[in-house]
C-alpha cells in the first residue's frame, strides 16, 4: 500500500525548516511520497497585506519541491474560493488515492488544539497524523491530548521518535497505518 504524507500550510514562504521536516517525515514514517499544499485561505491565520500571492506561493514550492524527489505539489486548496479546512483536502485526496495510506503533517501546536478543527472525527476516518513537536517542552501536553485520543478514538496509535532538533509524534487511526 503507497503511504502519502499531506502537508498544508500558507508556505509564505517555504523555507529549509519545511523541506527538513518534509525528508524527516518521508523517513521517520516510511512515506512513498509527500504532497506540499499551499493554503489559500488558512482557519488558524488571517492574511496579511505583505503576504506572496497564491501563485507566488505555488512556484515557491515547486522549487523547493524540485530537490526533492518524493515531494509533490498539489494547488487544490488554491484552487477553492472559500477557507481551507483540512476535511474537504482530506476528501479530495481520499477520492484521488482510495487505496493509500494517507497521514497528514501537523505541527503540534495543530495537534494540541485538533478537536477544535472543524469536522475533526471525519478527517481521523481518513487519514492519520504525523505530528511534529516544535517545543522541547511540549511533551507532556502531547502524551495527555495522545491519551485523550486513546479514550475516545478506537485504535488510535502512539509512537514517538526523537531527530536533530525535532521529535516526530505518529498518531494514527491503526497500527497497520504506521
Amino acid at each position: 500500500m503507497e503511504r502519502i504524507g499531506l502537508f498544508g500550510g500558507s508556505f509564505n514562504p517555504i523555507h529549509n525548516g519545511h523541506l527538513h521536516l518534509v525528508q524527516v517525515a518521508k523517513d521517520r514514517l516510511h512515506l512513498d511520497r509527500v504532497i506540499l499544499i499551499p493554503a489559500r485561505v488558512s482557519p488558524f491565520k488571517q492574511q496579511h497585506p505583505d503576504m506572496a500571492s497564491p501563485e507566488d506561493r505555488l512556484e515557491m514550492c515547486r522549487l523547493a519541491a524540485e530537490t526533492l524527489p518524493f515531494c509533490q505539489v498539489d494547488s487544490y486548496e488554491l484552487e477553492q474560493k472559500a477557507v481551507s479546512y483540512s476535511i474537504y483536502t482530506v476528501a479530495h485526496f481520499r477520492r484521488k488515492f482510495p487505496d493509500a495510506a494517507l497521514v497528514l503533517l501537523v505541527g503540534s501546536d495543530m495537534f494540541l488544539s485538533f478537536c477544535s478543527w472543524y469536522r475533526w472525527q471525519d478527517i481521523l476516518r481518513n487519514v492519520a497524523l504525523g505530528v511534529v513537536s516544535r517545543e522541547a517542552d511540549d511533551q507532556a501536553a502531547l502524551r495527555r491530548q495522545q491519551a485523550f485520543f486513546n479514550a475516545i478514538w478506537q485504535n488510535f496509535f502512539y509512537a514517538s521518535l526523537r531527530f536533530t532538533r525535532y521529535l516526530l509524534q505518529k498518531f494514527g487511526r491503526t497500527a497497520k497505518m504506521l
